[in-house]
């Protein structure tokens, strides 16, 4: 049996580890290069924390953003690197933390 793999090729090793693992020759054909906007720029002041949907963004934001000092919520296994730094909190954890009113509105 094989498989199609459509997601970015630095996205793509685990899943395709896992299927070859299972017997199931996989096939990388990926639909889609994450990039990041080469202007974009991250505005951080009043923020509290920082949500990552995905692995993606996490790498993104690390190489974009300088600072380390906030509180991270990840959706998903995928989204929390290995060496993130802080480590991640739970959105309950966070959601106890976090006061609307120390943010600026």
């Amino acid at each position: 049996m094989q498989a199609l793999i459509t997601r970015p090729i630095e996205d793509a090793g685990p899943l395709a580890a896992a299927l070859a693992a299972r017997g199931v020759t996989p096939v990388s054909e990926p639909l889609l290069a994450i990039r990041p906007r080469p202007a974009a720029a991250v505005a951080l002041a009043g923020v509290q924390a920082v949500l990552f949907t995905s692995a993606n963004g996490v790498r993104t934001f690390g190489r974009m953003a300088a600072r380390r000092d906030l509180a991270v919520l990840a959706v998903g296994d995928a989204a929390i690197l290995p060496d993130a730094s802080p480590p991640p909190a739970s959105a309950s954890a966070v959601s106890r933390s976090m006061m609307p009113s120390r943010s600026p509105r």
